[in-house]
């Protein structure tokens, strides 16, 4: 571990949510202990890269997979739990679902379906990125997004039954759904399993690339959001999907994963 290094430099300016998202990501990524304190410690080049094609578990890690899967189980729950939530208030969706979610609407298609759709290509670009080092764990990647949209489905319809008599009604479950998404991405952290291919995909380039994280997934938010812009305008004549409740979005998850990462106790993964 180096402060401020690698693959996570990028200047000396940091927002809170890419801040608390590096660190945790990279705490989930390099084997060895996580250097706990006050300060910020993250991951260089080659710590990240041998995290990510690292294939070897201990007999530590193979004792607790039953648990850890439990976790990961848990928070896709949660998490879909929170998108569902977000969607379903009508005020936008989350950045990374807007693609999938305006494509749901153009092609007749559920919003697990096509969630699922657009994360296999991201596992198979990430493949190619990758190629020789990547790691035969992945292929986990596939069966994990695939509950995760199958959830996405389950908890749109769970959701569809609370009523939304005006705006605050939608404005307050959107926002309640922020704290849902980041105690779900908490807890899939938390499991030490794997990543869903969005995150994948980011880190592979982030490894081949050579470039900071941070860039990079706000790089790959934008260009979600400013695709199913093109699409929605091109198909259906607006900017479906994409509203007040998609900026905040942006900006209140990564919040919540700071302020809410004592509760779970991270400082102990």
């Amino acid at each position: 571990m180096r402060r401020m290094s690698g693959l996570f430099r990028d200047g000396p300016r940091f927002s809170v949510p890419d801040v608390a998202q590096e660190e945790l990501f990279c705490r989930f990524l390099t084997p060895g202990p996580f250097r706990a304190g006050s300060g910020l410690y993250l991951c260089d080049n080659d710590s990240l890269a041998q995290g990510i094609t690292q294939t070897v578990m201990t007999e530590s890690d193979l004792k607790n997979i039953p648990f850890r899967i439990f976790i990961l189980f848990a928070g896709i729950v949660v998490q879909t739990l929170g998108i569902a939530m977000i969607t379903t208030a009508g005020l936008g969706t989350t950045p990374i679902s807007t693609l999938p979610l305006v494509t749901a609407e153009v092609f007749g298609l559920t919003f697990g379906t096509t969630t699922f759709l657009i994360n296999t290509v991201l596992f198979a670009v990430q493949w190619a990125l990758l190629r020789r080092q990547f790691p035969k764990r992945n292929f986990l990647q596939l069966p994990a997004v695939f509950v995760f949209s199958l959830f996405i489905d389950v908890a749109m319809r769970a959701v569809s039954f609370v009523p939304l008599p005006d705006y605050p009604a939608r404005a307050a479950l959107s926002l309640l759904g922020n704290p849902f998404l980041a105690a779900g991405i908490l807890l899939t952290i938390k499991s030490q399993t794997i990543v869903q291919p969005g995150e994948g995909f980011v880190l592979a380039l982030a490894v081949v690339l050579k470039k900071p994280f941070s860039s990079l997934k706000i790089a790959n938010d934008v260009g979600f959001v400013a695709a199913a812009a093109v699409v929605g305008l091109c198909f259906l004549g607006t900017c479906y999907g994409i509203r007040e409740a998609t900026l905040v979005s942006a900006v209140l998850v990564g919040l919540c994963v700071r302020w809410m990462r004592p509760l779970f106790r991270m400082d102990g993964v």
